[in-house]
């Protein structure tokens, strides 16, 4: 029980230790190659866990510069595997827990980095491919492909064989990835919950569910949202790759009312999980 808790406070210090400096780092790495850093804040993943921030404006930069900026972050979790790593094995055979923490920091710093790197999740590894490739809204483009491919649809002339079946696969990988990551939480939440609290971890365990599918639902909008799609399945020209020229986010003119009742669900849900 107390190794337990002992272990959650070093995983959430570490985390908020990797987390903070990467984005820190990231905005000198911004300022330096000079870019506008206008907001720094604390945002929550997933509703729950919370991670910094800053609004950045690195459209004008060229290529290189933005993949260093992008890419910073993934750097300062590494050096912080390399760093936990050897304080592990130089305070291995010395009293205390300084090696157990440089293990535990080494470790969790690992995991994060291999974890943004995937670029199948919107995290770094996404954000660097798309910016290499100059591919902008790569998700976006995959979803639409593969909801026209599931309606049988056919107005797909316009792209190749090739870049066609190339988004097809990511679509499918990514979607597939989704289910496969909440899919293994919610299997170990569930039986976690009725190991230790049988019919009560079963109703918990239930409301994950609910959570899972209006998260899961919230990730897919692009996938089962109609509208246009021509402008997103094929690749973008010079002129709209262009950084000068911005471009509104694809799947982003959803009415205030909307969002107003999407927000009206969230409040509901936890209201629920509060009251149970």
């Amino acid at each position: 029980g107390s190794f337990g808790v002992h272990l959650l406070i070093k995983l959430t210090v570490g985390l908020f230790c990797v987390n903070l400096l990467g984005s820190l780092l990231q905005g000198v790495v911004c300022v330096h190659y000079g870019a506008r850093v206008d907001e720094f804040g604390i945002r929550l993943a997933f509703g729950i866990i919370p991670r910094f921030f800053f609004n950045r404006r690195i459209r004008g930069l060229p290529r290189r510069e933005r993949l260093w900026i992008i890419a910073t972050p993934l750097l300062v979790k590494l050096g912080f595997f390399v760093f936990g790593i050897l304080v592990w094995r130089l305070a291995q055979h010395s009293p205390g827990q300084l090696g157990w923490y440089g293990l535990v920091l080494g470790h969790l710093a690992l995991a994060h980095a291999l974890f943004t790197l995937n670029p199948l999740w919107r995290a770094t590894g996404y954000a660097w491919l798309t910016t290499y490739l100059g591919f902008p809204h790569l998700r976006e483009r995959a979803f639409t492909v593969l909801r026209l491919t599931l309606r049988n649809a056919h107005p797909l002339q316009a792209m190749s064989a090739r870049e066609k079946y190339a988004l097809l696969v990511y679509g499918v990988a990514a979607v597939a990835y989704t289910l496969l990551v909440f899919g293994a939480i919610l299997f170990a939440a569930a039986i976690y919950l009725e190991h230790r609290l049988r019919g009560v971890g079963v109703l918990l365990f239930l409301v994950l569910v609910a959570l899972f599918l209006v998260r899961l639902m919230h990730r897919l909008q692009p996938l089962l949202a109609p509208g246009k799609t021509a402008r997103l399945v094929s690749r973008p020209s010079r002129a709209e790759s262009r950084p000068e020229s911005p471009r509104p986010p694809p799947f982003a003119t959803a009415p205030i009312r909307a969002q107003r009742r999407g927000w009206g669900r969230r409040i509901v849900l936890i209201i629920v999980a509060v009251g149970i």
